[in-house]
């Protein structure tokens, strides 16, 4: 059985479907720029931050 939403917890669920989704634009280009600049080092941590954001996503969904 699933319990229906208050407005409060579905503003609160739009508002953080769109931070993550601005979070993951963000670290994707970032990455992008990281490699094309050489900067293994920032690439690598993107890429440890898009997985994160990967699992958040999936914990929340759950």
């Amino acid at each position: 059985m699933t319990i229906p939403a208050t407005p409060r917890q579905a503003a609160l669920d739009t508002l953080l479907e769109l931070v993550t989704s601005r979070l993951e634009a963000a670290l994707d280009l970032t990455a992008t720029a990281a490699r094309e600049e050489g900067l293994a080092e920032l690439a690598r941590l993107c890429a440890d931050l898009q997985v994160l954001t990967a699992a958040a996503i999936l914990v929340r969904e759950r």
